[in-house]
């Protein structure tokens, strides 16, 4: 419980995958990595229900012997190409389903967890959680990794098929006067149904930054990322 409100792991887990075929069922230290962030939920010591959310029946069989977690059957709207994480928020909203149903009696905060970030621990969750309990006004925080300040020197083409550059008024100026910069990792965004209600998307903009080192931030996409997790984890 967080606030008064259950707490929902979120662990999304379609089948297919273009990078890296069958990913979310490899296994790291003898653990899939759907099992991997389930452990970390439970481990946070906060979250009071996970649910892995696939359209992958080997997926969801799999998700079905891990204890205490709900293999929830994904509709049709979620589990395609162009779906979104929004799409899979959205659809354990649809009443059809038996296995979990949230509405605005028992509205969650959920705790989005990508299987692909295999670093991310249960202290991560709590530290996160207890972050927001820092800032009792906000009501969604995202996990950030920093970000070479050198990104402020990024070039595109343009129509003219000259160099450009993305930020003009840092061309001239050194590294050092830089303010730095993070992006989303894909760890851990947590967020009340109310903030996600209001626009149906993740609330990122505006969230609190949870920073987690470039170490800890792997996202497995591809079999090179998957070895570099593996041998993060000896």
């Amino acid at each position: 419980m967080f606030r008064g409100r259950p707490v929902l792991a979120v662990i999304p887990a379609r089948g297919g995958s273009k990078g890296l075929p069958g990913k979310n069922l490899m296994k790291l230290g003898g653990l899939t990595l759907i099992e991997i962030a389930a452990k970390a939920a439970f481990d946070s010591g906060i979250v009071d229900m996970v649910v892995v959310s696939s359209d992958d029946q080997e997926i969801l069989k799999h998700a079905g012997t891990i204890t205490e977690v709900v293999a929830h059957k994904r509709n049709s709207m979620a589990a395609n190409d162009n779906s979104t994480a929004g799409d899979v928020i959205r659809d354990l909203f649809d009443s059809d389903h038996d296995d979990v149903f949230i509405d605005e009696e028992n509205a969650p905060w959920f705790v989005y967890l990508q299987p692909t970030s295999p670093l991310r621990t249960g202290k991560h969750i709590l530290g996160a959680f207890e972050k927001l309990v820092e800032h009792p006004e906000s009501q969604a925080i995202v996990s950030v990794v920093p970000l070479d300040p050198k990104v402020y020197w990024t070039m595109k083409i343009g129509e003219s098929g000259l160099i450009e550059p993305l930020f003009a008024e840092a061309v001239s100026a050194n590294r050092q006067s830089f303010d730095p910069v993070y992006s989303p990792n894909g760890a851990i965004y947590i967020f009340s149904f109310e903030e996600f209600k209001k626009s149906g998307k993740f609330p990122i903009m505006g969230a609190l930054p949870f920073v987690m080192s470039v170490e800890e931030s792997v996202d497995i996409d591809t079999a090179s990322d998957f070895e570099q997790a593996k041998a993060k984890l000896r």
